[in-house]
């Protein structure tokens, strides 16, 4: 696609200064690019849930691409002689380091050390990610092409798994076996059929759907009006084959929020904007078109709203009793298969509960699920600023996304691919600004 190919031209243009400094430069960027295209796919969005006797630690594609990154980036900052970084806006910063510390201050009172020392070391590693992309200059531009192909690539699949009704045999790139007949498969019914929800190359449609949008949401404000048809094209395919009850309600109010901004901005700046809304309202209208599944009438549906209120009050019993710390980082099912009996939710093991703030402060404790709603939502409170950039309207739109995602999902915070997806935006939110002045000054010098 030409979007990569302009990813690669920017990696290339900064590798021709020939210094080992921009080598490495360009070799963070090649790696921030395989990060954000991997992130969202199924290498990262597989959730390990560990037993109660065993532990062993899941590495992805992704990660290895992160750590290339990290490493390359320090390597051009010590050749380089950089002797500062910057953090952003600090209160991002001190809210993600806020949860790995408090995720570090769990480990010993955990209910298993090991799998809460791994989620911890992964959140230090997710906040280094942060600081360079904060830091590094390209973020931005890799980030729109990294997400657009990955986009695209979910859409592709998606449409061919619902067209097929089975799996494409893409094991090996992170697709699970499907058959819409089969016990545990995501379906929904219609006409009394049984119909296969698409998973992409995710661990479950609700997982899909939810990248879909928050990815999706982020394209529609910041990338040119073709690319951004075509990225609501794909999101719009997902939604549909997904049926994910939780993204459609994301990216309607995550459209309606798009429309807003753009109607507010000032008359200088208002005619950039003013090409969101046709796009906004499409993804608005995808969204509403397929709520069939909000059918409370169908014996699904019913059971699955049960089923996630009961997981609620079995989270908040978990909080009550540990408010300080939480459980353990990563350790939700471990603690809660101590309290309930497994027997009942046989063969799945103990079921984790549908909602990222309860679950984060149920792991973390109640300081914890404080800080995660105010790394969501504080971006979207601060767009009442006039002078923002489409990279801080796209990302704040993203993060409220993620948040109206987790109040029915867990995989914002639980998947490791979806904790990068919504750290990077953070990060575009947080540093965008300061890029902006220091493009500005180099410009007036």
């Amino acid at each position: 696609m030409r979007t990569a190919v302009g990813s690669g031209h920017v990696g290339w243009s900064v590798a021709r200064k020939r210094s080992p400094a921009a080598v490495l430069e360009c070799a963070a960027g090649c790696g921030l690019w395989l990060t954000l295209f991997c992130a969202p796919l199924g290498a990262g969005g597989i959730i390990h849930w560990p037993s109660r006797e065993t532990f062993a630690p899941h590495l992805y594609w992704f990660d290895a691409a992160m750590v290339v990154t990290l490493a390359a980036w320090g390597g051009s900052l010590w050749l380089g002689g950089a002797s500062s970084i910057a953090v952003g806006r600090r209160w991002a910063v001190g809210g993600l380091a806020g949860l790995c510390t408090l995720a570090l201050a769990g480990v010993p009172s955990s209910v298993q050390p090991a799998v809460a020392l791994g989620m911890a070391a992964r959140l230090w590693l997710t906040l280094l990610f942060y600081l360079f992309l904060v830091n590094y200059r390209s973020s931005v531009h890799l980030a729109r092409s990294a997400f657009l192909c990955s986009l695209c690539a979910q859409a592709l699949v998606a449409l061919s798994q619902v067209a097929r009704q089975s799996s494409l045999g893409l094991g090996a790139m992170g697709e699970p076996r499907l058959n819409p007949a089969a016990r545990g498969i995501a379906v929904t019914v219609f006409g009394g059929h049984r119909w296969l929800r698409a998973y992409g190359l995710t661990a479950h449609p609700n997982l899909l759907g939810g990248l879909a949008v928050v990815t999706g949401l982020f394209l529609a404000a910041t990338v040119t009006m073709r690319r951004r048809w075509l990225s609501v094209g794909c999101v719009g395919i997902v939604l549909v084959c997904a049926q994910s009850r939780g993204a459609g309600l994301a990216a309607g109010a995550g459209a309606i929020c798009l429309a807003l901004i753009a109607g507010w901005r000032p008359p200088s700046v208002r005619g950039d904007a003013a090409r969101i809304l046709g796009p906004a309202a499409a993804l608005c209208i995808g969204a509403l078109a397929f709520f069939a599944r909000f059918n409370l009438g169908n014996r699904l549906e019913v059971q699955s709203i049960r089923a996630h209120l009961e997981e609620v009050g079995q989270a908040l019993g978990l909080i009550l009793h540990h408010p300080l710390l939480g459980v353990g980082a990563n350790c939700y099912p471990l603690a809660l298969g101590r309290v309930v009996s497994l027997a009942k939710y046989a063969p799945y093991g103990a079921p984790v509960v549908h909602n990222i703030f309860l679950l984060a402060g149920a792991e973390l404790g109640l300081v914890g699920a404080l800080i995660l709603i105010v790394l969501f939502l504080g971006p979207i409170v601060c767009l009442h600023r006039l002078q923002v950039s489409q990279a801080e309207v796209g990302a704040a739109i993203g993060l409220l996304a993620c948040a109206i995602l987790g109040l029915t999902d867990f995989s914002e915070w639980a998947s490791p691919g979806f904790r990068v997806v919504w750290i990077s935006l953070l990060a575009i939110w947080a540093g965008d600004p300061l890029k902006l002045r220091f493009e500005r000054h180099a410009h007036e010098r």
